[in-house]
């Protein structure tokens, strides 16, 4: 059985961005006591073997394979869609296998596995739950979390064989939700991650997520301590987290964060990380990509004034701080 724990899981990701990840930024991350590196990548573009930013896919993701392991991280590719914002089923035809996807990504994704020899794969990224599947007519939902089920199975079952020691991780299915998971888990020794945002947009949040608008109207000790409260019984009721850990499933934080201009951010990400350490949860916090093209990052771009094209700079933003000081505590 995988050990419950998932602290051996601390650090960030970069958001698909691996055109810009250069040895200096992995060495920034270790430095700060981040254990695991995860990013997005995508098989379509592996198989066409894409250059973007004068560098060639398959060699750079060698290349963070290769510091990744000089510097003492894991690395989990997380496995993503082209990018195409109109086409929002794609997740859903992996999973039922429509026009036979579910076939090349597992074939595809086996290979890139034999390549880059990754300590863990995470699935797929907030695959599209049964009522945004685009198949609500033809599967109930019911049948379509089984058919995700199995999809989990098969994946886990080939990916093992070419790599016995590989650690796969899954997401929920709604990924805000892992209570249907808590009930009826995938049957093999998975990692699952659950993903939170505090007001991605920066938008005072919806009037149904009563915690984040806590921290946003908060301002005394007494208000944070009731926002913090209030987040910590969201996420153990509503979220399925207390299910989870209750049926003693391998549970981590797999993509969380918060826009930066947001009320109290810095207040919300120590607090969620307290949580998480309550609980022996890893965090993977988004993201490690300049802040003044990615509103949620740790690194600085503002002061530094990024622009594309140049490699990430290796200064933090405020969030970054707090992120380090929980890298190195952790």
């Amino acid at each position: 059985m995988i050990d419950t724990s998932t602290r051996n899981l601390m650090g960030t990701n970069t958001c698909g961005r691996w055109q810009y990840v250069t040895e200096p930024l992995i060495k920034l991350m270790a430095d700060c006591g981040a254990t695991n590196l995860q990013d997005f990548l995508t098989f379509e573009y592996w198989d066409a073997k894409l250059v973007s930013n004068g560098v060639k896919i398959q060699n750079r993701w060698k290349e963070i394979r290769i510091w990744t392991k000089k510097y003492g991280m894991t690395l989990t590719p997380l496995a993503v869609p082209p990018w195409n914002p109109t086409d929002v089923t794609y997740k859903a035809r992996v999973v039922l296998n429509i026009n036979k996807l579910q076939d090349k990504f597992i074939t595809s994704w086996k290979k890139i596995i034999v390549a880059l020899q990754p300590d863990q794969v995470y699935l797929i990224g907030e695959p599209n739950w049964w009522a945004a599947s685009g198949y609500t007519k033809k599967y109930t939902e019911a049948q379509y979390h089984q058919k995700y089920l199995d999809f989990c199975c098969r994946a886990y079952d080939e990916y093992k064989r070419v790599k016995p020691d590989l650690t796969i991780v899954v997401n929920g299915c709604p990924f805000w939700n892992l209570t249907n998971l808590a009930i009826n888990p995938v049957p093999r020794d998975v990692i699952y991650a659950y993903n939170y945002y505090y007001s991605y947009d920066n938008k005072y949040p919806p009037s149904y997520e009563i915690p984040m608008v806590l921290y946003w109207n908060a301002k005394t000790p007494s208000e944070l301590s009731d926002a913090k409260q209030a987040q910590a019984e969201y996420w153990m009721g509503r979220a399925g987290l207390g299910a989870m850990l209750y049926a003693k499933l391998p549970l981590m934080l797999g993509e969380v964060g918060t826009h930066q201009d947001n009320p109290n951010a810095g207040v919300f990400m120590q607090d969620l990380f307290d949580f998480a350490k309550s609980y022996n949860l890893g965090v993977i916090q988004y993201a490690m990509m300049p802040d003044n093209i990615y509103p949620h990052s740790i690194l600085d771009g503002r002061t530094t004034n990024w622009q594309a094209g140049q490699p990430f700079p290796t200064k933090l933003n405020a969030l970054g701080n707090v992120w380090a000081a929980n890298m190195r505590a952790a």
